[in-house]
């Protein structure tokens, strides 16, 4: 991470300057306060004007271009923005900006990476094409804005040919058509058909990030040999796959991310789900087949190894002057405790990203499992690796239901090591950062110290 972070860094140093004079040209405005650019391994990457920062996936291939997309929304913010929200609607506003940035393709075609442009979301493809429209004879920002605020934008985000494709595969009216989030591979929208029913849409990025382990077809097939296995908790119910473009929808899962609802439940609350969800994931296990798995075409790994990415970054990090010692010490020995307990290894179909914004929460039950684009046949070690992370006082309840109702006894020092070793370059990253970030970092470490001399 540290090496993107510096290749980064040195890349963008070499516009910023010729960037930020353009765009202050265009709006008139400078920014007032500096702007923090973070990176993640999510391939979600918000923003906040309040917190003036924004993040980068990595790896990626286009973070210089990233990087203007976003700071051209703060732009749009400190220059159009701070008294439009109110008048326009938040929804209108936030389809002005992000169509915006097809400026991007024009003021800054000599900046942007060679063979990069800002594509935007396939329902601005009008709008962006009428702000173009518009550019070639006005090249004021302050009239192009104003002539959009008179633009029925709901029309034309929502009426395209991507829409029009969903209803075909469908067969059914669409009544309400949404972006639901952007993710570094994937666009995600939501959709209510004009007889009541509801899907999520899964669509590749044209202009992909990077590569995933599991293109979205694959991931169809995963999901769709999920839900005829019936298991006791919700999957993805398939209900069209299309090559051209490359996307496939389900019936929508009612319910919140259990990131969101975690806080409000009662400890019995939490028990329940843990148990519910180490449940699953033994389910899983003897259901999904290593047969299966070639089958719908997913990664079949018999290694036990750490994955050679978390394997080099440990290597660096120990060597890192700037790490704390005590960072290193535990992390060390974590890496001795992987080494020696691996004899309860057990390989078997893995959603592999199981995480508390992969599980959808309704009435406090488990209403569905979500995204399995990184799904494979592997050691079941890394599947709870991200649970021990989120939930350091809960996961032994999601290990021991696991065990029970797979009937494979499990190390629990070898999935604790395997969770520190694995999540130590965001540790490293948090601190730091310095401020809340590095307190988060530290509490971390020691949250993963008790852990290890409890087990």
């Amino acid at each position: 991470m540290q090496k993107y972070a510096a290749d980064y860094e040195k890349d963008w140093e070499n516009i910023s300057n010729e960037c930020q004079k353009r765009a202050e040209l265009i709006f008139g405005v400078s920014l007032p306060e500096k702007i923090v650019a973070y990176l993640t391994i999510n391939t979600r990457c918000p923003y906040s004007i309040e917190n003036n920062y924004f993040f980068v996936s990595v790896p990626s291939s286009s973070a210089r271009k990233t990087t203007m997309h976003e700071l051209w929304h703060f732009y749009t913010w400190y220059s159009l923005g701070i008294n439009q929200v109110e008048k326009l609607g938040k929804e209108k506003y936030n389809d002005l900006k992000e169509a915006l940035t097809v400026l991007l393709n024009v003021e800054f075609r000599d900046l942007l990476p060679e063979g990069i442009i800002d594509a935007g979301y396939p329902q601005h493809k009008e709008l962006r094409d009428k702000i173009l429209k518009f550019w070639e004879k006005d090249r004021n920002i302050i009239n192009l804005w104003n002539y959009l605020n008179d633009v029925d934008t709901y029309s034309l985000v929502n009426n395209n040919d991507l829409k029009l494709k969903i209803q075909e595969l469908l067969g059914r009216k669409i009544a309400k058509f949404s972006l639901k989030g952007k993710g570094a591979v994937n666009y995600a929208y939501y959709v209510e058909s004009e007889d009541g029913e509801k899907f999520i849409i899964k669509q590749e990025r044209n202009n992909k990030e990077f590569q995933p382990q599991n293109d979205l077809i694959t991931e169809a097939k995963v999901a769709k040999q999920l839900y005829t296995l019936e298991l006791s908790t919700p999957t993805p119910r398939v209900v069209f796959v299309s090559e051209d473009p490359k996307m496939y929808g389900y019936k929508y899962i009612e319910g919140d991310l259990l990131r969101e609802v975690w806080q409000n439940f009662t400890e019995d609350e939490k028990v329940n789900v843990c148990r519910k969800l180490g449940y699953f994931h033994g389910e899983i296990g003897k259901k999904f087949t290593k047969e299966m798995a070639g089958d719908v075409g997913i990664i079949i790994d018999m290694s036990a190894d750490l994955h050679p990415e978390v394997s080099t970054d440990y290597n660096r990090l120990i060597l890192d002057a700037n790490v704390p010692e005590n960072f290193k010490t535990l992390v060390k020995e974590a890496r001795s405790i992987f080494d020696r307990t691996q004899d309860r290894l057990v390989f078997q179909f893995l959603h592999n990203d199981s995480h508390h914004e992969n599980i959808i929460i309704k009435d406090k039950m488990i209403s569905g499992i979500i995204d399995f684009g990184n799904a494979e046949y592997g050691e079941v070690t890394k599947e709870f690796s991200r649970y021990i992370r989120d939930f350091p006082n809960h996961f032994q309840y999601i290990v021991s239901a696991y065990e029970e109702q797979s009937g494979n006894k499990l190390s629990s020092e070898h999935l604790i090591s395997n969770s520190l070793i694995s999540g130590f370059i965001d540790i490293v990253d948090n601190y730091k950062k310095g401020g809340k970030s590095r307190t988060e970092a530290e509490t971390m470490i020691k949250t993963y110290a008790n852990l290890l001399k409890l087990y």
